[in-house]
């Protein structure tokens, strides 16, 4: 599972509960490709927001990539980039690097851009942490994540699980300056 991307709830922009469905297709021995959507509902007033994703993972390599893109209800669309590379695994245990790279385009027709680079930590069992750091330009805004996630329940075919993410984000520069954000969401992910 990647923290803070496409295969988990996203607390980071008010996603308390998000509702996730993909297949993973293998061929042979030589890569996979995960095609997928989701829907992802708020407590507060934000819109709910859907999207489509696909990965594609080398079987050999430590490398994957996916791209995604999803629109919050008459506001706006988002196509994310992420690029993810293996640092270590064994049969509990990997570790990643990641970059991401986003755009959004608002209903009016403004877009900005953001750049993002992380390091996350994940256990077989379905729980992990990532500690990121995200730069948008057009607004100044710099900011820390720590996102952990628990795997709260799996089927005994572990196609079907259900988790609890919490996020903490420190702005380090920006209108947002020294301000910090705690959410949290649950998201359940049903893979065929």
């Amino acid at each position: 599972m990647d923290i803070y991307g496409i295969d988990t709830s996203k607390p980071s922009k008010g996603n308390n509960f998000r509702l996730h469905i993909s297949k993973k297709f293998l061929k042979e021995t030589d890569y996979s490709i995960t095609p997928g959507f989701y829907v992802a509902f708020n407590a507060d007033k934000r819109p709910s927001s859907y999207g489509v994703f696909a990965k594609y993972r080398p079987i050999s390599e430590g490398l994957s990539l996916s791209i995604k893109t999803s629109k919050m209800f008459s506001i706006c669309r988002t196509t994310v980039f992420h690029v993810k590379n293996n640092l270590f695994r064994d049969n509990n245990h990997t570790v990643n690097a990641c970059i991401r790279v986003s755009k959004t385009k608002m209903k009016d027709g403004y877009c900005y851009n953001g750049f993002t680079l992380g390091l996350s930590y994940n256990h077989a069992q379905g729980y992990g942490v990532k500690v990121s750091t995200s730069r948008f330009w057009k607004f100044n805004f710099t900011f820390i994540d720590v996102v952990a996630k628990v795997n709260l329940w799996k089927s005994p075919n572990t196609a079907m699980t259900l988790d609890f993410s919490a996020k903490a984000t420190r702005y380090l520069s920006g209108y947002y300056a020294g301000v910090n954000k705690f959410t949290f969401g649950i998201g359940f992910n049903q893979n065929f």
